[in-house]
């Protein structure tokens, strides 16, 4: 199976390796965009590195240097793992979108759909790690949209005057019932349990999930100013 065939049904599990900085939340591309870094939210200098499953479950791995501005200074994409022809011929134009948006939202490469989702994955969390743990969050309420298995999904949080996560409601109404209920009553409430929406839950169906947790870590991003 090629990857313009595979395009839409692989899983995207994000592993994580942090080689510098903390947590924080994220915003993946299908969402609103984790702004480029400017006076008032910068990343912190390091190198991060993160990978996730791309069209054969092998790591497509992202290494990603911030420099001493705040800025993107460089980005490495191992793709290795990918068909030659779709997901490695990718890494390149991927590297340079996120370079000049400086940014994981940005557009896939047409014909790589998955791979692409795998960096843009993989590189959110890099920003992720940039991001800097422990960020406060500001009270309000943030909503996150981005594409799931058969639609759109939606993350609603409400951060309390605490700076806490007092309420998580998750919208899947394209996606299939038996399967979308268990993420939404799973998901929610690792969420308000850790405090974050780095959790590992698991779920019958992963494509669901993993767009839930995007949307959720663009939330969270956004209540913290990033």
């Amino acid at each position: 199976m090629n990857e313009k065939k595979a395009n839409g049904f692989a899983a995207l599990l994000l592993t994580v390796v942090v080689a510098g900085g903390a947590v924080a939340g994220v915003k993946f591309a299908g969402g609103s965009a984790a702004p480029a870094p400017g006076a008032d939210a910068s990343y912190a200098p390091g190198v991060y590195e993160a990978a996730a499953p791309g069209i054969y479950n092998t790591d497509v791995k992202v290494t990603l240097t911030i420099g001493n501005d705040g800025t993107i200074a460089d980005v490495q994409i191992d793709a290795s793992g990918e068909t030659p022809e779709y997901g490695g011929a990718a890494a390149e134009p991927l590297r340079e979108k996120i370079l000049k948006a400086q940014s994981a939202d940005i557009d896939v490469v047409s014909g790589s759909t998955v791979t692409s989702n795998a960096v843009i994955t993989a590189a959110a969390a890099c920003l992720e790690q940039a991001a800097g743990g422990g960020a406060s969050l500001a009270a309000g309420t943030y909503e996150q949209t981005v594409q799931g298995f058969n639609g759109e999904v939606t993350v609603t949080i409400t951060v309390d005057g605490d700076g806490k996560i007092a309420d998580v409601q998750i919208g899947v109404p394209n996606e299939t019932p038996a399967y979308a209920d268990e993420v939404v009553e799973k998901v929610a409430a690792a969420i308000l349990e850790s405090q974050s929406a780095d959790v590992d839950v698991t779920t019958k169906s992963t494509i669901t999930k993993e767009a839930v947790l995007e949307a959720a870590r663009a939330c969270l991003l956004e209540a913290a100013g990033k």
